[in-house]
């Protein structure tokens, strides 16, 4: 409020307001003109002053939350800045705290002042360590199993070996050495660090496997087979339901043809690391066909069905034929037979009959057998 003061007159008219008086109390809002005029015996004069009303300042400050470093701190609305602590002039600062602190800042426009107080909250948040957990023994192929601190979330991994960055704690490493590993989280308190650590992969030395079969191919069923492993003893499987434990240099035979692969894996020691090596076999069924040319069909439980038996077939098929060529019977597989009726269910008569038969070995030979069969009842 200004009070506004004339004299050398004895009556006195403000404007605006039409107040009378030689003092005038005025409040503007905005920068205004009054004037006031003045009368003695008649005589009147006029007089105009300016009230210049100067605004107090808006002051707006921003606030911030940081993890550590550094926060500006930026007040407008004012022309003159003073802020407290530091004791800067300028709207804007730059601030470290270790602490949540409180800074003011005075500001002025001319005569008219106001102050403000904002707050830097600084959230914390614990070191980022890294941990590196191995398998025992740690021999080649194994893999690590990486942690960090607890809190920590969203974590990326660079395992520094240039298989690039990813969020999987199981890492495994291919050769030993010596790696950089970077990892960056997020703890709850919403800091985020970035950390890293030298980690050694030192694979334990590997108890290589070796061994040769004795003898040259074909394997045959039944026969004895030797292997060698030149004096280390292994862990064996023969691929056929046997094994054998601690074994060196073993013999093994094989009762049915077949491929097989022979494994023998190295003892685990506290000295090295498993090692394994597979090699195949092709073990192969003799062949051989015996076919009787006289069977006697009379129930007397000897001798009563016509059967072909062998070894090594795969594909087998007999066909019966008359002495004109007529079919009398036909059957698949090597374990059938004809026990001396015909396909019409009727027995057949003593007689000459013929034969074909046609096979397959396991080889993937084929062959077919012509021949006559002498039937007899009595």
């Amino acid at each position: 409020m200004v009070t506004l003061t004339a004299s050398g007159a004895s009556n006195y008219t403000w404007t605006p307001s039409g107040v009378n008086g030689s003092t005038f109390a005025v409040a503007p809002s905005t920068s205004t003109t009054y004037s006031v005029i003045g009368e003695v015996g008649g005589c009147t004069n006029i007089a105009t002053t300016d009230v210049t009303v100067t605004p107090t300042p808006t002051l707006t400050v921003n606030s911030t939350t940081i993890c550590g470093g550094s926060a500006t701190l930026t007040a407008s609305g004012a022309t003159n800045y003073t802020w407290s602590p530091g004791g800067q002039n300028t709207s804007s600062i730059v601030v470290s705290p270790s602490t949540t602190s409180f800074y003011t800042v005075d500001a002025a426009n001319g005569t008219c002042f106001t102050t403000t107080t904002t707050m830097v909250f600084v959230n914390s948040a614990p070191p980022l360590f890294i941990t590196m957990t191995n398998p025992s023994p740690f021999c080649p192929g194994s893999c690590s199993t990486f942690s960090t601190t607890a809190g920590y979330s969203s974590v990326v991994f660079d395992y520094g070996d240039a298989t690039g960055t990813t969020t999987n704690t199981i890492h495994c490493y291919t050769l030993s050495g010596t790696y950089t590993v970077t990892a960056a989280g997020t703890f709850s308190s919403g800091c985020s660090l970035t950390t890293s650590t030298v980690v050694n992969v030192s694979f334990l030395p590997v108890n290589t496997v070796t061994f040769d079969v004795l003898g040259s191919a074909p394997y045959q069923v039944g026969s004895a087979i030797s292997f060698t492993s030149y004096g280390a003893s292994g862990n064996w499987t023969f691929d056929d339901g046997t094994s054998l434990t601690n074994a060196p240099d073993p013999m093994h035979t094989f009762n049915s043809g077949g491929t097989y692969c022979i494994k023998m894996v190295s003892p685990t020691t506290t000295l090295g690391c498993t090692d394994s090596l597979t090699k195949c076999l092709d073990i192969i069924q003799p062949v051989s066909i015996n076919i009787p040319n006289v069977f006697t069909p009379n129930g007397d439980s000897n001798n009563d069905v016509f059967k072909v038996t062998g070894q090594g077939i795969t594909d087998f098929h007999c066909v019966i034929l008359d002495r004109w060529g007529l079919r009398m019977y036909e059957w698949d597989g090597i374990g059938g037979g004809w026990d001396g009726f015909t396909k019409a269910g009727t027995p057949a008569s003593s007689g000459t009959y013929f034969f074909i038969i046609t096979y397959r070995t396991a080889d993937g030979k084929g062959d077919v057998v012509k021949g006559p069969l002498s039937l007899f009842k009595d």
